[in-house]
């Protein structure tokens, strides 16, 4: 068996990944760390079409499923871009992960700025990932 990382290397490779992308907020980079680490080894990662679990999740107002549906869409937007393709525009993607992103926001009263940033800066954050992701 080959490991490619361990958790300490894999931690800062995404430091330094995310160090160049541009937001003010260090809150929304250490978020996106921590969707990276938690989803990138997740097999099932998605059961269900996006819009779907999108319309679930705004109509139940239900912030795990908004939630859940944007860090997908996160990963697979971005690390899975040519898969993705085949189903959707990347804008269309990051139309539902802004929406998801900002819904959050609003359940949680607006106390948790991280979300708004994150739906605010969502199409940033995918070209950034994309154009790393392709240099590699």
């Amino acid at each position: 068996m080959n490991i490619l990382f361990t958790s300490d290397d894999f931690d800062k490779y995404l430091d330094n990944f995310l160090n160049e992308l541009d937001l003010s907020n260090q809150h929304s980079k250490d978020y996106i760390k921590g969707v990276f680490k938690s989803q990138i080894n997740n097999t099932k990662m998605f059961e269900e079409p996006v819009c779907y679990s999108f319309i679930k999740g705004y109509s139940s107002y239900n912030f795990e499923k908004m939630q859940n549906t944007a860090d997908f869409i996160l990963i697979y937007n971005s690390i899975f871009r040519k898969n993705a393709e085949r189903f959707g525009s990347k804008e269309y993607y990051n139309d539902i992960g802004k929406m998801c992103y900002q819904r959050c926001y609003v359940m949680l009263n607006k106390k948790w700025p991280l979300f708004k940033d994150l739906s605010d800066n969502f199409d940033n954050i995918i070209d950034f990932i994309i154009e790393k992701n392709e240099a590699v």
